[in-house]
């Protein structure tokens, strides 16, 4: 995801203005996902030879739907950083890092929460949807100040 973003804020510093044709693009990396899922337990026992993966492959199932939800905002952010609108990024920054994680923690802290390997990729998972949404308001906020050619 990190080239296809890296791909978007270039292409959109040279002009090419299609969001919706990086949005298609995640998704057939999504679908290449998902068509590689069976291979994930031939991978951990056979090229990474491990005697019991299920433990990593818990927590790979687990994580996915997180995952599809950062490979989106990835490219909401990376539309964003091109146009200029870094301030937005920052915004939603700050809120998922101090009121979101900062909720959280402070609901660990009060014993509602207990520490485990679930309750962590359940946290920065929801973290990553909040991100999603946060940058998904962001953009369709500022389309308002983003000049027709960049969208």
């Amino acid at each position: 995801m990190t080239a296809i973003s890296e791909m978007i804020k270039r292409e959109y510093y040279n002009g090419y203005r299609r969001i919706w044709n990086y949005v298609l693009l995640t998704c057939a990396v999504i679908l290449i996902w998902f068509i590689t899922v069976p291979l994930w337990a031939v991978m951990y026992t056979d090229i990474i030879p491990m005697e019991d993966p299920s433990d990593v492959l818990d927590i790979l199932y687990m994580s996915v739907p997180f995952y599809i939800a950062y490979a989106f905002s990835v490219v909401i952010q990376a539309v964003l950083i091109s146009v200029g609108k870094t301030n937005y990024i920052f915004y939603e920054c700050l809120f998922v890092n101090f009121v979101y994680y900062g909720i959280v923690y402070g609901l660990f802290l009060a014993g509602v929460f207990t520490a485990s390997m679930d309750f962590i990729i359940l946290m920065f998972g929801i973290g990553l949807v909040v991100c999603l949404v946060i940058d998904t308001f962001l953009y369709l906020y500022s389309k308002k100040n983003i000049p027709p050619e960049y969208q």
